[in-house]
């Protein structure tokens, strides 16, 4: 799951202060494959995403299997009122956060 870092340490803080200690799954709810996920980020950078080629996870030959679907929960969080923005609000923010600070350079 994407999670921009912002929004994870905005959830992390809130958990700490409210004394919250276990696992919490501070992730996107959304699901999103890598190949997906890198279109977005080319789309929203002004890149061509038909650029971007997905290969079966098969082709990177991992020592470790690889689940094809996987998403966590984040029910508990949702329970103490924290979510975290959808990919696409928090891409548009890195994106205008560039443009003001040039934080990540071209």
């Amino acid at each position: 799951s994407a999670t921009y870092v912002r929004d994870l340490v905005s959830a992390v803080l809130r958990l700490l202060a409210e004394g919250k200690t276990g696992v919490y799954n501070v992730v996107n709810p959304q699901e999103f494959s890598k190949e997906a996920l890198a279109r977005e980020y080319a789309a929203a950078f002004g890149l061509d995403p038909r650029l971007i080629v997905g290969k079966p996870a098969a082709y990177f030959n991992s020592a470790a299997p690889r689940p094809s679907h996987a998403v966590l929960s984040t029910g508990k969080i949702e329970a103490l009122g924290i979510s975290i923005r959808p990919v696409q609000e928090a891409v548009a923010e890195m994106k205008k956060r560039k443009a003001e600070d040039d934080v990540y350079p071209a």
